[in-house]
């Protein structure tokens, strides 16, 4: 969709930040805010009225939840594209959006830069999800470890392979991880090839971005 406006659909029953948020994208070239709404029972409706390519949802909205609005929108509307944008950031609740077919998830606490760089993968056929959203599936990850088998080794995370498994997220190679941590590229490899073998899989980074599969579903539950 580059060189393309990109319609952009508000949902959030804070009006302050809805229009705060409608303002700051605006000034970018290439997003356009159709509409803000304000009340989750209309979402549905005005989507079929407007032509929308990405809708910012926030989860807390009256009368229908945001994640119910989110499986009737992918289920009614496949090509539109949703990105929540919610003050929830607890792991469930983001493996939840991910399983329910969310694009994308930013807390709250993210800027406006990173919600419009959000804006424009996602429209790309990208996903996105912010940073404290990775973390969070991280610490879940290792609640559930703590507790579960994975492939039968029944052995945790440690600390060391949390901040490894963090810092493979931010895209550090071995050699930069080790100069961060200050051990040896050696090592590194080592916790790696620890972590893959706990988790299960050969991709510590596709875990996270898929969102841990459903263990951490199974861990709110």
């Amino acid at each position: 969709m580059l060189n393309q406006t990109i319609k952009v659909l508000i949902v959030d029953d804070h009006a302050l930040v809805a229009k705060l948020i409608s303002q700051k994208i605006e000034t970018h070239n290439f997003i356009k805010v159709v509409d803000i709404i304000y009340d989750g029972a209309k979402v549905i409706k005005r989507v079929g009225e407007l032509p929308v390519d990405i809708v910012l949802l926030d989860i807390n909205m009256p009368n229908v939840d945001g994640l119910e609005i989110l499986t009737q929108l992918i289920k009614k509307f496949p090509l539109i594209k949703v990105v929540i944008i919610s003050y929830h950031s607890e792991p469930w609740v983001i493996q939840k959006a991910i399983k329910g077919g969310a694009s994308g998830y930013l807390t709250k606490s993210a800027d406006c830069e990173e919600l419009v760089d959000a804006i424009f993968k996602v429209a790309n056929g990208d996903t996105y999800f912010c940073q404290t959203c990775y973390k969070n599936l991280i610490n879940g990850l290792a609640q559930y470890n703590t507790n579960q088998h994975f492939n039968g080794s029944g052995s945790n995370l440690t600390k060391r392979e949390k901040e490894i498994l963090q810092l493979i997220y931010e895209e550090l190679t071995t050699r930069e991880i080790s100069e961060k941590l200050n051990i040896s590229p050696r090592t590194v490899e080592t916790h790696r090839k620890n972590i893959s073998h706990k988790l299960g899989t050969k991709s510590t980074f596709s875990l996270i971005k898929n969102g841990l599969g459903a263990k951490i579903t199974e861990v709110a539950n």
